[in-house]
Formats: C-alpha cells, structure tokens, sequence
C-alpha cells in the first residue's frame, strides 16, 4: 500500500510565508512520522495497520513552492497489522512480495496550492515493479526552532516542519490482486511527517 508514502508532504510550507526566499532541505525524522492504513474486510469491519521503517527528504521554497520536492521510502516488510500471520501473509508474493520488492518509493512530481494551509501534493508512488501516480491532500502544520532546544542538546539548532497528509490508492491496481472478496481494493492512508533542518 501506498507512502507512500507517504506519504511526503511538505511543500504546503508554501502558504506559511516563512523564512527566507531559498530551498531549505529537511530530513524526515522517523520517531515522529508515520504511515497508517485503512482496507476493508469483506463488508464487516476495517483492518488498520502502519509501516514502522521510513526515511526520506523534502525541500521547499516559499516564494516558489511548485518547486518543492519530497522523496519517501517506506519498508514495506515493516507492515504492523497486530497480527503476525496476517503480518507474513502481507509480506508474501500474493501482496507486497517483500523479496523481490522491500521498499515502496514516493517522489513528488507537483504541488497545487489550495489553502493559506493546505494544498495538493502529487508524485509517483512505486509499489511492487509498478508505479502510478497519487495525489495527497495536505495541511502544513508549522515550521519552528525545536520547542526541546533548550533542554537538550542532539535538538540545538534544529528546525522541524511538520504536514499531515491523506490520500487513497487502489491496492489492485499494484498487482495485490489476491483475495477479491475478503479484502477490499481502497486502502486508506494517514500521514503524519516531521522534518529537521539542522543548521
């Protein structure tokens, strides 16, 4: 499912009007952001699960933010479904096919402003040997000095932005055809990024 994620986002930085008028890359920090997912189980109930490995970059310029760009890696193999067999199976060849394909991959290809906070952030998402593209929606959260800076020192001099991001993608059209009748095509994603800037 898709990151992917991811889910990304980050160019709605754009709107806050912060900052000087330059690119400003960001690493992802990966205790705090997060990929969570929603597919159905035949009519009944939803199963929820998230990634628990991602990692990746994102830059932006407010003065021009369709210049901004996110790359998103996810393991797929970290799948957390709080449940291990159904964890496994997800892992198989009949889904994700972690063997041949451990990582899915996002990279930004547009942004569209809608908001004074939120915009549209569209890449190409590959899952499996096949990419397609998505589009997120998403609201920029905040740009600050770390609020930790002064009680510890690994967060002095950093600079975290935060975006929240939803979308949805078809899990069949990435090849994950198996099991048509228990387990339904969309699955909905929920993103949530921080970033660091460490000067």
């Amino acid at each position: 499912m898709r990151k992917p994620v991811i889910f990304i986002l980050l160019a709605m930085t754009l709107c806050a009007g912060i900052g000087a008028a330059t690119a400003t890359d960001y690493v992802i920090d990966p205790e705090h952001t997060s990929i969570h997912f929603r597919v159905g189980h035949f009519n009944f109930s939803q199963v929820q699960g998230s990634f628990n490995r991602i990692r990746g970059t994102f830059s932006f310029d407010p003065a021009k933010p369709g210049a901004s760009k996110v790359h998103v890696v996810v393991n797929v193999g970290s799948i957390d479904t709080n449940h291990q067999a159904r964890d496994e199976h997800m892992r198989d060849s009949s889904y994700f096919n972690v063997a041949r394909f451990p990582e899915a991959v996002f990279r930004s290809t547009s942004v569209t402003v809608t908001g004074p906070r939120t915009g549209r952030l569209t890449g190409d998402l590959s899952i499996r040997d096949v990419t397609i593209p998505v589009t997120l929606e998403v609201k920029f959260n905040g740009v600050a000095p770390h609020p930790l800076r002064n009680e510890f020192a690994r967060y002095r001099g950093v600079t975290v932005a935060g975006f929240s991001a939803r979308t949805t993608i078809s899990r069949t059209g990435f090849g994950m055809t198996n099991g048509p009748d228990e387990k339904g095509d969309k699955a909905e994603l929920s993103i949530e990024v921080e970033g660091w800037q460490r000067r």
